[in-house]
């Protein structure tokens, strides 16, 4: 602990540097020490120790270093915390790990800031649409808590919830989504429950895009898209499409 090797990371900046190539650089992508436990005190306090010192080499050989803290809080605390199918293999403990790692991602921001204040920092979740299976009250009210649960992670970090976590609305410069095409569904769950393209309740991705440019007024990015074998010119055409038809409408598209 307190010790860092970015051995691996120093030919990437230097082929970054050497081309002009703009990197996000992801500092937790569900990876952490195996003698760690995820859900202790001293999570926290090494993961912003990792940070401190990640922003200090960044710093040296990028004047604005794009930074994601950690990756898509919301979803590794359901698969980690919650349903048990991501280490640590955890039940009913999804909001005590989207607290820590909240904690952990406020905590690393404030240093790496202090290291650099022009870091940008990036929140990176996935973009979700869930809608009531059968349109009974308890449904559509259980499908819409579902929906907006999106937005947690990033709505404490930027303070607008739990204000003692310490969050701020400057915490977030850039939001990233990531959309795959099993990224909307109904609720209550059930096998099969999917929404395609083709189903008349599937939202198109230019109307989530807006709807989280609506919320928090930042430029977005889709961090992460893709789908396998033959369909994968089609899906990259749909997103383009989807990206340029939000342009249009005035969202502050960067890329994908």
């Amino acid at each position: 602990p307190g010790h860092f090797d970015f051995a691996s990371a120093a030919p990437i900046l230097r082929a970054a540097r050497a081309t002009g190539m703009q990197v996000i650089w992801d500092l937790w992508h569900y990876g952490w020490p195996d003698e760690l436990d995820i859900f202790s005190p001293d999570f926290v306090e090494r993961f912003t120790s990792f940070a401190q010192a990640a922003a200090e080499l960044l710093s040296e050989n990028v004047p604005e270093p794009l930074v994601c803290p950690i990756n898509e809080i919301s979803f590794f605390s359901w698969a980690g915390g919650e349903a048990g199918i991501f280490f640590p293999f955890a039940h009913g403990r999804g909001d005590e790990m989207k607290h820590q790692l909240v904690c952990a991602s406020i905590a690393a921001i404030k240093v790496m800031r202090a290291v650099n204040p022009r870091i940008r920092v990036c929140h990176i979740d996935p973009m979700i649409n869930v809608i009531a299976e059968q349109p009974t009250p308890e449904n559509v009210a259980l499908a819409q808590a579902y929906h907006v649960s999106q937005f947690a992670a990033c709505d404490m970090i930027t303070g607008r919830t739990a204000p003692e976590l310490g969050g701020r609305e400057d915490f977030v410069d850039l939001i990233g989504v990531n959309y795959y095409i099993h990224n909307q569904w109904t609720a209550p769950g059930r096998a099969g429950s999917m929404l395609v393209p083709s189903d008349p309740r599937y939202r198109h991705v230019r109307d989530l895009l807006r709807e989280n440019y609506d919320r928090y007024g930042k430029p977005i990015f889709v961090a992460e898209t893709g789908i396998e074998d033959e369909t994968r010119p089609a899906w990259l055409r749909y997103i383009c499409n989807e990206v340029f038809a939000a342009m249009a409408t005035g969202v502050p598209m960067e890329g994908i």
